[in-house]
């Protein structure tokens, strides 16, 4: 994996993902995400679901990005996608980000 980006606390931004079968563009059937913090272990963002395509925007929001635990310095967060969900054909994605603290943002 290589270098995780690092935000402010409350930043949002946009995460694109591109689906391939076989090194071919391709539709899923289903997409799904969900947004966790792995610091606390706790939900941001429940599985949601999205129209399928062979690339998808999802916007991380400032509320995805608040800090759940005022006693860290940072908190690591991740997305998880996963196509054609329930399915032999099943994929799972991550993508993992930090989350620094400013302390006297709420």
């Amino acid at each position: 994996m290589g270098r995780v980006r690092e935000y402010s606390e409350e930043d949002g931004f946009v995460l694109t993902f591109k689906f391939f079968d076989d090194g071919v563009a391709a539709t899923p059937d289903t997409i799904r995400y969900r947004i966790e913090c792995l610091t606390t272990r706790r939900t941001v963002r429940d599985w949601t679901t999205v129209s399928p395509a062979h690339e998808i925007q999802i916007v991380v929001t400032p509320d995805d990005n608040a800090i759940l635990n005022q006693r860290s310095i940072e908190e690591r967060k991740q997305l998880i996608v996963q196509s054609n969900y329930g399915t032999d054909t099943q994929k799972s994605t991550k993508s993992e980000w930090i989350v620094e603290n400013l302390q006297g943002v709420t």
